[in-house]
């Protein structure tokens, strides 16, 4: 397991009563979770946004199912797309997760609450969730 990573099941109460330090939401409001706790997440019965921060190019080679297609290019005038749903939560995702967390901290700056980091990205998720997204 990455150190700084968050448990999924943990973090919203699953295993223990009381919260390990590791399962705060860190200072700067950016949960980052690993590619198995995102999919644990996608299958629930009310599953968060999926938000791809990637470029057109990137999302024709692979995407993960569901997913919403805002490249981070584009996220200053297309982030609105978003709005109503600022107390919601909603995972971005990239390539590798730089990108969505840049754009996860555009969004924590427009209010937004509840804001998770594909760590990895769409790689992380092809090498341990779904085999059969393409990497690049």
């Amino acid at each position: 397991s990455v150190t700084g990573l968050i448990d999924y099941e943990a973090f919203r109460g699953g295993a223990s009563t009381e919260p390990a330090p590791e399962q705060d939401v860190p200072e700067d409001g950016i949960v980052q979770l690993d590619a198995p706790s995102a999919a644990r997440m996608l299958e629930q019965e009310a599953p968060p946004l999926l938000v791809d921060v990637r470029t057109d190019m990137e999302w024709q080679i692979a995407r993960i199912a569901g997913a919403k297609l805002i490249p981070l290019q584009e996220f200053g005038e297309r982030w609105r797309e978003l709005d109503g749903l600022q107390d919601k939560p909603i995972i971005l995702q990239c390539h590798h997760g730089m990108r969505s967390y840049q754009a996860a901290m555009f969004l924590r700056e427009k209010g937004f609450s509840t804001l998770y980091n594909l760590v990895g990205g769409i790689d992380a998720w092809a090498a341990q969730v779904d085999p059969e997204v393409a990497r690049y």
